[in-house]
């Protein structure tokens, strides 16, 4: 595949990530797979993939949950846990039906910098991506999340678009 910048792209990659049901695959920076640099990637929405950024004592208690506690142990592990989450980068698609539903002003309240990429049918995608470290963060959160933050523009020119298969409108 071709990525938004005109770069081949194997999608025999270890490192690709595919998600054929939005119409986007990118390859995970090296930075973004250092193990001492606790991040999670997950969906936000359906439509979006979001790289998000927990301090190591956050993450540890993410590890924590298992199907063997309680629910609302774990639920309450959870919360704590994931309340503690620096967004840190994300790449999502839109349409007429999203952008009413209220998804583009969700990214751009997590999000500082949303960068448009492409559109492709009826959808029209975007990198969102954290722009200033929150004060909050500690001296070696902050490190890390400068480590992650210098590996955006390689995210970024990874990316490849194509038709996705969910359906975006009732």
């Amino acid at each position: 595949m071709t990525s938004i910048i005109g770069k081949k792209v194997s999608l025999k990659d270890s490192n690709i990530h595919i998600d054929k049901e939005n119409g986007f695959a990118f390859v995970f920076p090296a930075e973004f797979a250092i193990e001492q640099i606790p991040l999670r990637a997950w969906n936000l929405s359906s439509y979006s993939y979001d790289i998000v950024y927990f301090p190591p004592d956050k993450m540890e208690i993410l590890k924590t949950i298992n199907e063997q506690m309680e629910q609302s142990e774990a639920l309450d592990n959870y919360l704590q846990a994931v309340g503690s989450g620096i967004y840190v980068c994300s790449i999502f698609r839109s349409t007429e039906f999203l952008e009413y539903e209220g998804l583009n002003a969700l990214m751009e309240n997590l999000y500082p910098s949303v960068e448009f990429l492409g559109t492709v049918g009826k959808s029209t995608y975007y990198f969102a991506t954290l722009t200033n470290i929150p004060d909050y963060a500690s001296e070696s959160d902050k490190e890390n999340l400068l480590l992650v933050s210098q590996a955006f523009s390689q995210l970024r020119d990874s990316i490849m678009l194509f038709p996705g298969t969910a359906v975006v409108e009732e």
